[in-house]
């Protein structure tokens, strides 16, 4: 069985990531949260980061609803 390595490596964000070496040379970076199928997930394990999100998109299809049902535009 092969034995995975972590190292930091610095980011343009201004702080460490650390990677994992899987093998082969590939490295997977470890991030604290990503979005997978439109939801957040966070490292820790909480939803703040996925509810946050929705409201975001419910504000903004809210603010686009008028031009999404208005009859007055041509197809």
């Amino acid at each position: 069985m092969q034995e995975l390595h972590s190292r930091k490596t610095d980011s343009s964000y201004g702080y460490g990531n650390e990677q994992l070496d899987i093998g082969s040379g590939a490295l997977l970076e470890k991030v604290d949260k990503f979005c997978f199928l439109g939801d957040v997930l966070d490292a820790d394990g909480g939803c703040d980061s996925a509810v946050m999100t929705r409201d975001m998109c419910v504000k903004k299809f809210q603010e686009y609803l008028p031009i999404l049902t208005g009859k007055g535009f041509s197809l």
